[in-house]
């Protein structure tokens, strides 16, 4: 391990609330825990990306949209986790036919293949279904909107309508 660096002087085997307080002052003038959603109050995979990058990390994915939300709802910053699941909500509502499709039949549905269901990966910026395939057969990132848009409302930080 490297002898110095900006963070060397902080690391312990305990930590007090002043040596936290230390460390979270040291993150913030680095801007290396800076998270601001990129459009729709959502964020993308990273917000340092051009919009054409081949990577992809310039677009959004649900299951890390409802974890960045979360984490600024449990530390008490509500106004970006009910932005993103009003971002989330956006997106869902051009996903409708989808969503009614795999209701209505979904044996014939899902053999179509996982582009066929709801998109769970997508532009921030205008909220459009990204033209390549993707294995969006990620029920889970669809139940995690879900459980977040309810624990926001059960909390009664967003109403659920």
């Amino acid at each position: 391990m490297p002898e110095d660096g900006p963070f060397r002087h902080l690391i312990a085997d305990t930590y007090s609330k002043e040596t936290l307080k230390q460390i979270k002052q040291l993150t913030s003038s680095c801007l290396s825990h800076r998270i601001v959603p990129v459009g729709n109050g959502l964020f993308a995979a990273s917000g340092n990306q051009e919009a054409d990058s081949v990577s992809g990390y310039q677009n959004v994915w649900v299951r890390d949209n409802v974890m960045v939300a979360n984490s600024f709802r449990l530390r008490g910053e509500f106004d970006p986790a009910i932005s993103c699941v009003q971002g989330l909500t956006r997106f869902f509502r051009t996903q409708l036919p989808r969503f009614r499709k795999v209701i209505a039949d979904p044996v014939a549905t899902l053999r179509e293949g996982s582009n066929c269901r709801p998109h769970i990966r997508f532009t921030a910026e205008t909220l459009a279904e990204l033209p390549e395939k993707w294995p969006h057969a990620q029920n889970d990132s669809l139940g995690h909107a879900l459980w977040f848009r309810c624990v926001l409302a059960n909390t009664g930080a967003a109403d659920i309508r």
